[in-house]
């Protein structure tokens, strides 16, 4: 039996009351749906909006924090402002050429552990036998 057929629908007030309250029940669902998509379209832009406002803040404080960092960099008064500008330094018995401090000290030497980025291990110079 197919009941979507016309001939199975009576003109009894029953049916038609129930096919009324139907087709009341999808234009509203069809109203809603339709609202529901205009608010999740506007909460996308609302939520697009935000995050390119939040990369903005983090761009922000990345190049403030880089900033304060920089003036808190103590450079020696008389010295280089870039190691790329100091000249390098040979050390007695072979090896390569690094830049060093005025005591002899590398910044990239073995055996030697820094303790963290500008800081390494004073030593004096070698002395020749």
């Amino acid at each position: 039996m197919d009941a979507q057929k016309a001939e199975y629908w009576s003109e009894e007030e029953g049916f038609q009351a129930m096919r009324r309250s139907l087709i009341s029940y999808l234009r509203t669902e069809k109203d809603v749906v339709s609202n529901q998509m205009v608010r999740f379209q506007k909460f996308d832009g609302d939520v697009d909006t935000a995050v390119s406002a939040f990369e903005a803040a983090e761009q922000g404080n990345t190049d403030e924090l880089a900033r304060i960092l920089a003036s808190m960099d103590p450079q020696p008064t008389g010295a280089p402002s870039s190691p790329a500008t100091q000249a390098p330094s040979q050390i007695a018995g072979g090896g390569t050429a690094s830049s060093g401090n005025a005591n002899g000290a590398t910044a990239s030497g073995s055996g030697g552990s820094g303790s963290g980025a500008g800081t390494s291990p004073t030593q004096n110079a070698p002395s020749e036998f």
